[in-house]
């Protein structure tokens, strides 16, 4: 072989291994595309969701009204002038008349500008805390939608299996049923039970689009087909006792941590409205011309404080402190049931599935290939053979959807106390 020879080979086989390359970069995000866990459904949902974007600019809006109140207030400028002698010859301009240049600046007295930053500083602080309220209490409803949209696609999965499973018994029969073998009523018998199976079908299909439509919306999502959902296998425990798991929430949940922020922001107000009874300094200075004889002044303003301006909104303030307060003590009563509660709904749901993993389920599969063996070899009836399938399709869709209210209610649990419990 040549050297121009070896080149085109080396050509070849470089063109080919970059086709298969691309092929095999193609197929992977194919797959990656095909397939959705929760994970991934939460980042895409944080990272995307124009109702998020739009809540975090509250946060902005706060952050405004920070620099804002920490802005001294501008200085004042004024000029004028007077007995500028019109129609009288010879009048001068620096002469004859009179103008004031005039400069003054207001000072706020009694802290007000500090304790205006600091209302506004709490403010701040708690529109951070309720955007993760909000993201909380959003990634609560992504849950459930992906928990309802995965396992309806499992029951339709399931569905469509047995219904393989009917489809492949009547077949069977259709055979038999020609070779006289078996009797027409039989085969009508098998007929009839179809309604079952696309009936499990369709509402499981029909379930599963409903809720992949909301979940879509939710994360804007760009394929068209919707992905295979995974969710894991791993078992959801708690181990914390219920007293444990009630702490927990008080500490983490941010809906709680605002509210004490409101409070702290009210009690702030209170300061600064009773520091409105202090009245504040404007100080100025300016340049008078008088008749031609140039002068110079210093002037001091300070309203007196002979009568209270600000009883009203002091009073409106420390009523606000006091809501504040109650609200809070609300709350947090209000999140002790409700962790009490999706706690003990938690447990009774994960004790179900224990119990009906470890015997119901593994029976009835038993029973129904036990029973299509026994039909087979002509041991067991049709009806026999129909009801075994009959209660291993009710069966297995009873036993996803207890699967999916039990990880529902892990999630409820979750969102309740403020935190991952895994």
């Amino acid at each position: 072989m040549t050297k121009s020879t070896d080149m085109v080979f080396l050509r070849k086989n470089n063109f080919w291994l970059g086709v298969g390359l691309v092929i095999a970069l193609a197929a992977s995000q194919g797959l990656a595309q095909n397939q959705l866990d929760m994970e991934r459904a939460l980042e895409m949902y944080v990272d995307r969701n124009p109702a998020l974007q739009a809540a975090r600019e509250q946060i902005e809006m706060a952050r405004g009204r920070l620099d804002q109140a920490g802005l001294w207030p501008n200085p004042t400028f004024s000029y004028s002038q007077e007995g500028y002698p019109f129609g009288q010859p010879g009048a001068s301009f620096s002469q004859d008349q009179e103008y004031l240049f005039l400069a003054g600046q207001l000072f706020e007295l009694g802290g007000k500008r500090g304790y205006r930053r600091e209302v506004a500083r709490l403010d701040l602080d708690a529109s951070q805390l309720k955007i993760e309220n909000v993201i909380r209490l959003g990634k609560a409803h992504l849950k459930h939608l992906f928990l309802r949209a995965y396992y309806e696609q499992r029951k339709g999965d399931i569905a469509q299996e047995l219904f393989s499973t009917y489809e492949t018994l009547r077949e069977i029969h259709q055979v038999r049923l020609a070779a006289g073998d078996v009797s027409g009523l039989s085969q009508l018998k098998i007929e009839a039970e179809v309604l079952r199976y696309v009936t499990a079908v369709t509402r499981a299909q029909t379930e599963f689009t409903r809720a992949w439509n909301e979940l879509a919306a939710l994360l804007v999502w760009l394929p068209q087909a919707p992905p295979q959902l995974e969710v894991s296998d791993a078992g959801d425990g708690v181990e914390e006792s219920l007293e444990e798991l009630q702490q927990l929430a008080l500490q983490s949940r941010p809906d709680l941590a605002a509210q004490r922020v409101e409070v702290r922001k009210s009690q702030a107000d209170v300061t600064l409205q009773k520091a409105g009874k202090i009245p504040d300094l404007t100080v100025g200075g300016g340049y008078k011309q008088d008749f031609g004889q140039d002068t110079y002044y210093l002037g001091v303003e300070l309203p007196l404080p002979f009568f209270n301006r600000n009883q009203g909104r002091i009073g409106e303030k420390a009523a606000e402190a006091r809501r504040s307060q109650n609200l809070l003590t609300w709350q947090e009563l209000q999140v002790m049931r409700e962790v009490e509660s999706t706690f003990r709904n938690f447990m009774t749901h994960r004790q179900n599935v224990v119990r009906i993993q470890d015997t119901v389920i593994d029976q009835v599969n038993q029973v129904a290939s036990i029973t299509r063996q026994s039909y087979l070899e002509g041991e067991a009836s049709l009806l026999d053979y129909l009801d075994a399938l009959r209660v291993q399709l009710d069966t297995s869709i009873d036993y996803y959807e207890l699967l999916h209210q039990t990880k529902r209610s892990f999630v409820d649990l979750e969102t309740a106390v403020g935190g991952n419990l895994n």
